[in-house]
């Protein structure tokens, strides 16, 4: 089955073909990791959004590697989040990266966006603050400080809450007219 939709989309030029080919292949007890690549290729080639995350989502099922599923998760959180908008899905994928990667930025800038979106103020709080604490350049640091203390100011009504945030922001860096002024 697996040659026979190679010649499908490769000879004949005929994607839908490979792809009914490359599904019975899927739902065999062998090759199923080989059809699902070939799927989300397929479907990513033909703009089948539904069918690109099917086939990560089959692939992801079968793969136990570390390094593969790390890779997969972020490219299934890629795709949900910003080709189809399903930011539950993608959130669930960055969080079980984070779980194999505690450090990484990008993902964690991925979380920033999508709280932003989502208008979860209080998870974007926890995230700005979490990228601080990890952020190793100052300007980073202070860039996530401000952030955490601009989304506290904007979004809390608690003062004092808001006031420690600038205070955070004024340690770093008292030169900051912003957090002068709110304080």
């Amino acid at each position: 089955l697996g040659r026979a939709a190679e010649l499908a989309e490769r000879d004949l030029d005929d994607p839908r073909l490979a792809i009914g080919l490359w599904e019975k292949r899927a739902a065999c007890q062998t090759g199923r990791l080989e059809a699902f690549v070939a799927l989300a290729n397929l479907y990513d080639q033909l703009g089948d959004l539904a069918g690109v995350r099917r086939a990560l989502e089959g692939q992801l099922a079968l793969v136990r590697q570390p390094a593969q599923r790390i890779e997969l998760l972020r490219r299934l959180g890629e795709h949900c989040a910003h080709r189809m908008g399903d930011d539950a899905r993608a959130e669930a994928c960055w969080r079980d990266v984070l779980a194999y990667v505690p450090d990484d930025g990008a993902i964690r800038d991925e979380l920033v966006a999508l709280y932003r979106r989502r208008g979860d103020f209080e998870a974007l709080d926890r995230t700005l603050i979490g990228q601080a604490l990890r952020a190793v350049d100052d300007a980073a640091i202070r860039n996530y400080w401000l952030q955490a203390a601009q989304n506290i100011d904007a979004h809390s009504p608690d003062p004092e809450r808001g006031a420690r945030g600038w205070s955070r922001v004024l340690d770093l860096g008292p030169e900051l007219g912003e957090a002068q002024a709110a304080m």
